[in-house]
């Protein structure tokens, strides 16, 4: 296991960290490095438009 500890980890677990991590990152900016981190390891070309506020 890449993880250790994972294997004894329920699905509800992994949700409600997800939860708290998406809560977390009120601006977006930790899933937008997680987003182009992933596609850099695939070699993705990605075209992304953002709205202006």
């Amino acid at each position: 296991m890449a993880v250790p500890g994972l294997p004894t980890m329920d699905t509800d677990q992994a949700y409600r960290a997800m939860d708290l991590l998406v809560s977390a990152d009120a601006r977006g900016e930790a899933s937008h490095s997680v987003f182009f981190a992933v596609a850099n390891l695939l070699n993705l070309d990605v075209d992304l438009i953002r709205s202006v506020r």
